[in-house]
């Protein structure tokens, strides 16, 4: 895959995909495998003007949504299905985490975990409800951007997609280098396709050794598109800084509560 400019070694994929909604305007933002709905209420305060849709499969974490006020109040929508390749009923493998290890909570997928990531995590398959985006995102208007965290399953996610490829103006997705989540479709066949798509890398993130978050644009031509990615840099930049700006704040204020008498 042919890669733009990076942003820079110092921005986040978020602040990437940020500066891109901000600049790009996309009518739908969706945030596929959603956990808690967290990500979702930040799109909205962001982008007040789109329509933010957020799915999520593990039933638990639906009705927790469901009955969150600060969903209800931010105007997401919030839909109980998978994101894959096919529109029907699929088998999903839920995690119920202990109270050791809250972390799990996001940790259900369409694969199985494999041995190195197994964590002693119990998977439970269910028949949950499952979605090709561009059927389910066909029928809307506008731009669309997506953010997809779904634990091994991007390969299939992008395979649903297809049909709404060229509306697709920013897309955040987390991928694994190799084999984490059994027949999983590992981030070089998904960068590719995503390339055969009209898609082109913006930025990358380094979570650990086997899995990054990329942001992706759909490529153009001419001095407008150029201007478009020149004005994406900038204001993933003007987020960074922004956020080192913060976490400045919090460290002194921090500091001074422990240095005060």
């Amino acid at each position: 895959m042919r890669a733009l400019r990076a942003v820079g070694p110092d921005v986040t994929s978020r602040c990437a995909f940020y500066a891109a909604i901000a600049v790009l305007r996309p009518a739908v933002i969706c945030d596929v495998g959603s956990c808690d709905g967290a990500e979702a209420i930040r799109f909205k305060r962001r982008r007040q003007a789109s329509h933010v849709i957020a799915f999520e499969a593990n039933r638990a974490n639906f009705d927790s949504m469901a009955a969150d006020p600060r969903l209800a109040k931010s105007g997401v929508e919030v839909r109980h299905c998978a994101a894959s390749n096919t529109t029907g009923t699929t088998t999903f493998y839920e995690v119920d985490p202990a109270s050791e290890a809250p972390w799990a909570k996001g940790t259900s997928s369409l694969r199985l975990r494999g041995d190195l990531i197994a964590a002693g995590l119990v998977q439970r398959p269910v028949g949950v409800p499952s979605v090709r985006l561009d059927e389910a995102l066909g029928s809307t208007p506008g731009r669309i951007a997506l953010w997809v965290d779904v634990e091994g399953a991007a390969g299939q996610v992008v395979e649903g997609l297809r049909g709404i490829a060229e509306r697709i103006c920013v897309l955040h997705i987390e991928v694994e280098q190799e084999e984490l989540w059994a027949g999983q479709t590992a981030a070089a066949e998904v960068l590719v396709n995503l390339s055969a798509m009209g898609f082109r890398e913006l930025s990358r993130q380094r979570l650990w050794d086997l899995q990054d978050d990329v942001v992706l644009v759909r490529h153009g031509q001419g001095a407008t598109y150029r201007a478009t990615i020149a004005a994406i840099r900038v204001a993933a930049r003007a987020c960074a800084a922004a956020q080192a700006g913060r976490r400045w704040g919090l460290s002194l204020r921090s500091w001074r509560r422990r240095v005060r008498p």
